[in-house]
């Protein structure tokens, strides 16, 4: 009873690597990534077809105890539970070759290996090496079949462990191809709670991790995968960056916080807490010197550091329409009307300041802001980093002669 050889192996024997004598792991010439792809269809994926035929066990008294020539762990025994689990692991991995069958995951091992040799083998140098990783493969969509298999393997899985959770915990019974008990309970229920959700979300609406999740518009969207993803820094995403919080639909809702939020908690969020954080995330490609807080490489006016406060496109011409706008407000009394200025700053805590200067001839500046009021509380804006903030001047506009106003940002 097993997995034959050909579901065992995850790539052909021509692929295996080796080392260049410098430490570095080589593979042969030519091995890629589609290659892979086909030896995963045309192999695995059948075995593991295979294999599910012949783990189709009912009986739920059964017990199977394996000698030491049997297995490769000392004396263990395989009942009901234990091949349900083993079915519940071959559906996922029919679940991955699906999915990897529809993604286009074409790609030169060789320049993966490298990234690992560099020390780069990180999401975001991945996505950058492979700029059509994680969109689909012509005429090779397979996202049905891949429902089919994580709903199976969810099935299978939550059978495995009820019968697993019902052995009585003896010294014996750990000795058990799976064992769920000890310090492995909880993570095995958040495990079980998670399958439960996804499986049913994959059909529509359904809680998972105390969200709304429906991942039915995954399975029929034409947007790639990779189109939906937010910026990444290293293995992290950036915070807020999300082209769409809501991922179309499959988070009904969602918000940029509440993303934030779930990538913080499972230690995946990347949050720019500097203008160094910033350029990292932003102008990473770019020379040292267009990466200068005085730099202007879209050449729109706006250096590096504005483009960093005020959250504007570096690689794009911005307006001074995204940063401020100005206007009149009516003032405690009738009548009169005070001259206002709106701008959005990045919430705190930063180590930047923000300032309202203002000045009669464009020369003799006040930066004490004691002719300015802050207007309301400041008001948090969808992307969960930046405020939008009103500062008026006192004095309404009846006798003035002119007024000039100006917001000034500095630190790092």
């Amino acid at each position: 009873m097993g997995y034959p050889d050909g579901a065992r192996r995850a790539a052909p024997p021509e692929f295996e690597t080796s080392d260049d004598g410098l430490g570095n792991r080589t593979a042969p010439a030519g091995a890629n990534a589609s290659q892979a792809t086909a030896y995963l269809s045309t192999e695995v994926l059948p075995a593991l077809l295979s294999c599910e035929n012949h783990l189709q066990l009912l009986a739920s008294g059964f017990s199977l105890p394996m000698t030491d020539s049997e297995t490769a762990n000392r004396w263990t025994t395989v009942d009901f539970g234990d091949v349900q689990i083993l079915r519940a692991l071959g559906f996922a991995f029919q679940a991955a070759i699906r999915m990897n069958n529809t993604l286009d995951t074409d790609g030169g091992i060789n320049d993966l290996l490298n990234l690992e040799n560099q020390k780069k083998f990180k999401a975001e140098h991945i996505l950058k090496l492979l700029p059509n990783l994680l969109k689909r493969r012509s005429g090779s969509d397979q996202r049905a079949a891949f429902k089919t298999a994580v709903q199976q393997a969810n099935t299978r899985y939550q059978a495995g462990s009820a019968a697993i959770r019902t052995r009585v915990d003896t010294a014996d019974n750990r000795h058990h191809l799976f064992y769920i008990g000890g310090k492995r309970a909880r993570k095995e229920e958040e495990l079980r709670e998670n399958a439960t959700g996804i499986s049913q979300a994959l059909d529509g609406p359904a809680n998972w991790a105390g969200y709304t999740v429906n991942l039915t518009p995954l399975l029929t969207t034409a947007t790639p995968y990779r189109d939906l993803l937010p910026r990444l820094k290293d293995h992290h995403a950036v915070a807020s960056t999300a082209p769409d919080p809501t991922f179309e639909a499959n988070f009904p809702g969602g918000t940029q916080a509440q993303a934030n939020q779930i990538l913080e908690n499972n230690g995946l969020l990347f949050f720019i807490n500097s203008f160094a954080d910033w350029a990292a995330v932003f102008l990473g490609d770019q020379s040292a010197s267009d990466q200068a807080p005085d730099a202007d490489i879209d050449s729109d006016g706006f250096t590096n550091f504005a483009e960093y406060v005020f959250a504007l496109d570096p690689l794009g011409a911005s307006s001074p329409e995204e940063v401020a706008t100005q206007g009149l407000l009516a003032g405690a009394n009738p009548g009169d009307r005070h001259f206002a200025l709106t701008f959005v700053r990045r919430k705190a805590p930063l180590n930047v300041t923000y300032r309202v200067w203002v000045c009669d001839d464009l020369t003799s500046w006040d930066t004490t802001e004691a002719q300015v009021e802050l207007v309301g509380a400041p008001v948090p804006q969808a992307d969960d980093v930046m405020e939008q903030v009103t500062y008026r001047l006192k004095l309404p506009v009846a006798g003035l002669v002119r007024k000039f106003l100006k917001v000034v940002a500095n630190g790092f």
